[in-house]
Parts: C-alpha cells; structure tokens; sequence
C-alpha cells in the first residue's frame, strides 16, 4: 500500500506509445552528427545526413533489450543504490545553473569553484541526497573547462553518485578518463559506474550533435545515460497535455535507439523535465498545475517500457518559508509531486526560474522533502496488519487504544510528526528566527564540521596529470 499518482490508464500508455512510434517512423529525428547517424544507419534506420527515421520494427526489437536496473556506484560504496528505487526517489539538487544568490543578497552573482566545492560537501553530508548533480556550473574557469572542472570538484568534494551535464564527445572522453582514474580502469567503472551523464534533447525531436555523441560515448564505456526531455507545451512541443506526451516520450525513445545501439547492455534512464510556459512570454513555469501533471505522465511511460526513470517532480521556486504554516505547505507540495513515484529527481535549491542557487534554498528544501517522505512511506499487508482477529476480539462500540496489537505498531504505523520536527534542523515551531538565517547557519556547521572520504594521495596526483590534458584538449592553452 503506498500513495502514487498516475495520469495514463493502460489503454492511454498504448496509444501513446504506438503514436511516438509513429513519429519516429514518419517524422524522424535530427541526431545532430553525421557520427552517430551513420552508427543508427549500420543499425537499420533510414538515414539522410542527420535526419533519422526509425522504423518501427526496429524500435519494438530493441524495447526488448530495456535493462530494467542497475547500479549506480558512489566513490564511497556505502552511498551506491540500484535504480528503480524501492521506497523513496533518490533525489538531488538542481543544476547547470551559472548564479549564486546570497542569503540577504538583491541580485544573484557568479558561481565559482569554491561555490561548488561547498554544495557539494552539504550534498555529501545530508542523508536524504542520494546522488549529486553539481548544482552550479563555475565561471571562474574558461567555459570549455566547465563540465570537466565541476566533475572534478563534484568527486572530490562529493562522495556519492555523481550526475555530470556533458554536451560534447569531447568532453565525455575526458570525463570517462577521470572516472576511469577513479575507479581503477576501465573495467572497474564498468562494474561501478560512480556517474552518469546527463546531456538534454534540443525539443522538439532533436539533439545536437555534441549531446548525441556524449551519449553514445558514455553508453560504449558503461556510464548510464539520462538525456533529459525538455519539451514545453505550445514552445517546443504541442500545446495539449496529449501531444506533449506523445513527443516527450518519442525523444526519449531517439535517445534510448542512440544509446542502444551503440551497447546493448547499455544503462538507459528515462529523463523527462517537461511542462508549460507562462503563455504571456513563454518563459518556463514551475509553478503551474501542469509541471507535476506532466511528470506523472512522463513516469507513467517510463514504466510502461519497464525503464528506470529520472522526472524531476520539482516543487516550484514559490515556496513560502517564512513561517510555520508556510513551511507545512511546502512539505504537501513535496509530498504530492514525488507522488510520481519517479526513481530520481532534481531540483532543490534552484531560483529564478532555475538559473540561480542559493544554499539556504538547498536546505530548506531538503528539509521539506525530508517531512514529505512520511507521506511517501509505503504500508505492508499481511494477516497481522489486516487485523481481522484484533477486529473481531474488539467488536462493535470497542476500544483499540489498550489493545496489544496497538502498542506493537503505532509507532511504525502511525507518524510522529510533531516529535519529528521538534528534531528537524531547520523547522521548528518554537524558534522565532527566520527560517533561512537557521538554514544558513545550518550550512555553516556543516561546512565547519563534515568530513568528505578523501581521494587517494596516488590518484590525486593522477587527476592533476589528467587535468592538465584535459585543459589543454579542450581550451586550447
């Protein structure tokens, strides 16, 4: 027993699936690189310069070959999981944002490495992260070094599961290499992969040409794949919910033939971070009912396919924090949209519409996931939870309160709320400080006091060899 929200019935799911097919097959998709449409081609899809159709036969044949889970290692094994989740998402900050906003701050200002280093140790030291997405590219490097540099920030500062954004085949050699170097060759990463790549659709039904070849490269050397969809309703994809399913799902779809035919034991998961826009300028909403309906769709088709999915479920930036009413409506909001039951997500800490961060965001809605989870929880059915002895010995007009059956399991049935806030570090109902200066302060303990696993002295040495090739391969200096 557990509460999930779906949006497709079967019948819905298999239309929506023959329709993406459909599109691939009449449409087509634009790959981006010659590279990687000559592999599909080789593979049987019907190919003009980029363009790509896919026969349906083809895609049917290659959905049989859907890896239903997987792990997904951490440098620190005691962090590893396996997708799909069992009870909880694994859930993360957001990310590629370039801003930071300050606590008390006007204006956002430019992330640095330092910023990150700092995300990524309170990310570290937080149990409810189960993996790490570098919430903030660094400026304070050329813009050719970002994603290799926050990789790098992200191992050493982060011992969990790391989720790299990689928009280019030259980038994702060299931070395979880095991962390599990690994990003790190539062989070890394979077995353990300690991150992800993550490059993004360029919606609708195309990728560039970089994003396609990172992907393939990552899937030929075992790093699982999340290509996200970012389709937006009456922008990008079809204004009715119906239509932007159908071509969410037929982008994820190009996605999984890329990186299936490239290793067909390659670790697919269905990323999707679709929605609707503020009609009046288009720019992307958050905050509108759309934005969760839409991710319970999403998920609905990853596990049609029996695909391990990442819908980033986000809560919105309106979130009211400042008193203790506001706070409890922050944590129903959390609770309804990881509802979706996705086995992944993102987005805490994220401002502006997803281009600044902040890192009293971060914890606050951490805090908030974290009171959600007792709605997520999941309720066991056995002959002794169904209780019909208990029932039947108490009857009509009876009392369950002194019963033996209750003491032995209320409190795992039954939430203790109030006590758990009174054990929250950030929500308290008797403290009359501002929510975000304790958040802050919060972080500010943190930072003084967790101990991230160090790396290696030998493979520190390594990574700044590493780091100098890379430097050079991808700046130029």
């Amino acid at each position: 027993m557990r509460a999930i929200t779906t949006m497709l019935s079967d019948s819905e799911k298999e239309v929506i699936h023959r329709t993406s097919l459909s599109v691939l097959e009449k449409t087509g998709v634009d790959v981006g690189s010659e590279k990687v449409a000559e592999m599909l081609k080789q593979k049987g899809a019907n190919v003009v310069g980029t363009k790509v159709r896919f026969p349906k036969e083809m895609v049917e044949e290659y959905l049989k070959l859907v890896k239903t889970d997987f792990k997904m290692a951490a440098r620190n094994d005691e962090h590893s999981f396996t997708v799909p989740s069992v009870e909880f998402p694994h859930v993360t900050t957001a990310g590629y944002m370039s801003l930071v906003t300050d606590l008390g701050a006007t204006k956002p200002r430019a992330a640095t490495t330092e910023d990150l280093s700092k995300y990524s140790i309170l990310c570290d030291a937080i149990d409810e992260f189960g993996f790490y997405w570098p919430i903030v590219m660094p400026t304070d490097c050329p813009d050719a070094f970002m994603e290799y540099n926050a990789l790098e920030t992200a191992y050493k500062y982060n011992s969990k599961h790391i989720q790299a954004s990689c928009c280019t085949g030259q980038m994702a050699v060299w931070q395979v290499e880095l991962a390599k170097t990690l994990a003790g060759g190539a062989e070890n990463l394979k077995k353990n992969p300690t991150f992800s790549v993550l490059a993004a659709t360029f919606s609708p039904l195309a990728m560039e040409g970089g994003a396609a070849e990172a992907n393939v490269y990552a899937a030929q050397n075992g790093v699982p794949v999340a290509p996200m969809s970012l389709s937006l309703m009456g922008s990008t994809s079809p204004v009715t919910f119906a239509g932007n399913t159908v071509l969410t799902n037929a982008e994820e779809l190009m996605c999984y033939m890329m990186v299936k035919c490239a290793n067909e034991d390659a670790a697919f998961i269905y990323t999707a971070d679709s929605g609707a826009p503020n009609m009046s300028n288009l720019a992307y909403n958050y905050n509108n009912p759309e934005y969760l309906l839409t991710g319970a769709a999403d998920a609905d088709m990853a596990r049609y396919y029996g695909m391990p999915n990442f819908v980033v479920s986000g809560t919105g930036e309106w979130k009211d924090f400042s008193s203790y009413c506001g706070f409890e409506r922050n944590i129903y909001k959390a609770a309804m949209a990881y509802m979706t039951r996705t086995d992944l997500s993102c987005s805490f800490g994220s401002l502006d519409n997803c281009l600044s961060s902040s890192f009293a965001e971060v914890m606050l809605d951490t805090e908030a996931y974290r009171l959600a989870k007792a709605y997520l929880r999941s309720y066991e059915i056995n002959e002794d939870k169904l209780a019909a002895e208990v029932i039947d010995q108490i009857g009509p007009h009876g009392n369950f309160l002194e019963c033996e059956h209750t003491f032995r399991h209320f409190k795992e049935e039954v939430s203790t709320y109030n006590r758990d806030v009174q054990k929250s570090f950030v929500f308290d109902a008797t403290s009359d400080k501002d929510y975000r200066e304790v958040a802050q302060e919060q972080a500010e303990k943190i930072w003084a006091t967790h101990e991230v696993p160090a790396i290696a002295e030998d493979l520190q040495k390594e990574m700044e060899i590493l780091r100098s090739k890379a430097y050079k391969d991808l700046v130029g200096e």
